[in-house]
């Protein structure tokens, strides 16, 4: 079906794989080979095959990259990208809260509108666009933090083989030295979103 379908917006890549790569794997894969071949300064939008999005999501994009990423020069080097999906439950901290920015902001003192744009350092992957000259530098990030001594790939095996016994506060997948304070991303096995929330959290 794929290989019949027209896209009409540009060249159609297929990037076709005859072995199973974990979601983990095939973010950072296929991202990352996306963003080398894509050139600086591209936003790259990702939508899975589990979601729909609005007819009007990509002019809710365009909106936000006018305001606060047009060129390189205006860009927070610190923004790695944009998401529409909002951020649903504080899932970093126990207990697990919902989370509403409105009142979230509006504790801040600040003027709250309907409509406010936020920054997170929690990723999210529902509708998400990212920076393409950024994720080059989360796949560099990647590349040395998911190895050993960093990471333990075979306590993340344990932990996945038996999550339904596991308590998570005994995980230990990475050095205590590496850890973001008071966060439940330092325990999460198979996850490319927890070393993201490394990335920016050291930025």
């Amino acid at each position: 079906i794929v290989r019949r379908y027209e896209w009409e917006f540009g060249p159609k890549i297929l990037d076709i794989r005859t072995q199973p790569h974990g979601l983990r794997g095939m973010w950072l894969t296929s991202m990352g080979a996306a963003a080398k071949v894509s050139g600086n300064n591209t936003l790259m939008v990702v939508l899975e095959d589990d979601i729909r999005v609005s007819k009007y999501y990509f002019q809710g994009l365009l909106a936000l990259v006018d305001q606060y990423g047009r060129n390189p020069e205006c860009r927070d080097s610190n923004l790695m990208g944009f998401s529409l999906s909002p951020i649903r439950l504080e899932e970093l901290r126990k207990p697990f809260t919902r989370w509403n920015a409105q009142k979230a902001m509006g504790q801040r003192g600040q003027l709250v509108k309907p409509h406010l744009a936020y920054l997170s350092v929690v990723p999210s992957s529902w509708g998400s666009a990212f920076w393409s000259d950024r994720w080059n530098e989360f796949a560099k990030f990647c590349e040395l933090r998911a190895k050993p001594p960093y990471y333990d790939h075979q306590a993340e095996a344990v932990a996945s083989h038996e999550k339904s016994g596991n308590n998570y506060d005994e995980l230990r997948m990475t050095p205590p030295e590496l850890y973001v304070p008071d966060s439940r991303s330092n325990v999460w096995p198979k996850s490319w979103k927890r070393f993201m929330i490394d990335f920016m959290y050291a930025r």
